[in-house]
């Protein structure tokens, strides 16, 4: 049957139209581009896993925090024991940040400040 072997359909525009749809709905929301002083508690488990459990900063809870949580993540390295971290560290947003739904680049975190203020005891 032809319907079988043909190819599937892409939506060319996809990247686009999210990135409209998504800017027209959150945009208010996005940081303009510059650097802002920022305050996260991370927390690594026994089993290897990591995750964010507080957040402090101007614009926490914009829809450009998927692509900055990792990299504030990728700063400690699970350990053996649960450990909760405080990094103090300014985010860098880009200035095409507010693309990044078009595979711009948002930012990153910079001048990190790692303490441990929670150990398993």
């Amino acid at each position: 049957m032809y319907l079988e072997k043909s190819m599937p359909v892409v939506d060319a525009f996809g990247q686009k139209k999210k990135h409209n749809t998504m800017t027209s709905t959150w945009g208010h929301l996005y940081p303009e581009p510059g650097k802002y002083p920022a305050t996260f508690y991370v927390a690594t488990g026994e089993y290897g896993d990591t995750s964010i459990i507080g957040v402090d900063y101007k614009h926490a809870g914009n829809p450009l925090d998927q692509f900055i949580f990792p990299q504030v993540m990728d700063l400690v390295s699970p350990q053996d024991e649960p450990i909760v971290y405080k990094i103090e560290c300014e985010l860098w947003f880009f200035k095409k940040c507010q693309d990044a739904y078009l595979g711009e680049d948002v930012g990153k975190p910079i001048k990190p400040k790692i303490s441990v203020v929670w150990r398993k005891p």
